[in-house]
């Protein structure tokens, strides 16, 4: 299977690939140990890796025993599709920090950059997680054909995400995860493609008491409130 279909196949589904030269240009610090590689793909998942992750933790007492068991996940995943293919990871600090994944994606073509920080999808919004850079090599011939994203401008925007996401800024360390949480649901592009609540929970709280029990916003807010709440 080629790296597109076994990318597709373990729940990544959102990709670019992007010349060489072009990725340097946004990210220098990916040269630092690739002096073959001639392109690289931007590799990112939506609601569809999540399934597969619950599965798995469900299945694997190491995950289970991990204290970022979904980075544990991912990582096993894109190796196991990338081969001996270099992969630099989004939530992994390098020499010159973390990757600007942000950018790599929109100068991929994924999407473009919201005043939320958020890249927007042209199919399925803010609705995506940017997980990875695969360093390709002259023996790949990957192309990640993707459909044109559309202006942040009415009638495609309406703009509802922005006071919400300056809201948050003025909260500063005081603001709650839903308030990052409300500039994303805000967008009017990719709604069908929203993360479970189970999902969003996890990602924005890193709770792992949440995984695959079906959680909701309403039922997480329950407990949050609760005297007894620990996290």
């Amino acid at each position: 299977m080629d790296l597109l279909g076994a990318l597709r196949d373990a729940g990544f589904g959102i990709t670019a690939s992007l010349p060489w030269a072009e990725a340097l240009a946004v990210a220098p610090a990916l040269g630092a140990d690739a002096d073959t590689a001639t392109s690289c793909l931007v590799v990112g998942n939506t609601r569809d890796l999540w399934p597969r992750f619950v599965a798995s933790y469900q299945a694997d007492a190491s995950l289970r025993a991990s204290r970022d068991p979904f980075d544990q996940f991912v990582e096993a995943q894109l190796q196991r599709c990338a081969g001996d293919r270099a992969i630099k990871y989004a939530h992994r600090s390098y020499a010159q920090g973390f990757l600007p994944m942000q950018r790599l994606a929109v100068a991929a073509g994924l999407g473009v950059l919201a005043g939320t920080q958020l890249v927007i999808h042209p199919v399925c919004g803010p609705w995506i997680s940017l997980r990875a850079v695969i360093l390709l090599t002259p023996t790949d011939a990957v192309v990640s054909p993707i459909a044109a994203a559309p202006a942040c401008e009415p009638p495609t925007c309406n703009h509802r995400c922005e006071p919400l996401f300056q809201l948050a800024k003025q909260r500063g360390a005081a603001a709650h995860w839903r308030d990052w949480l409300a500039p994303r649901t805000a967008c009017s592009v990719g709604s069908n493609w929203r993360f479970s609540d189970e999902q969003i929970i996890y990602h924005y709280t890193k709770d792992v008491r949440v995984i695959g029990t079906g959680a909701t916003l309403v039922s997480y807010e329950l407990l949050e409130n609760s005297s007894t709440f620990t996290c």
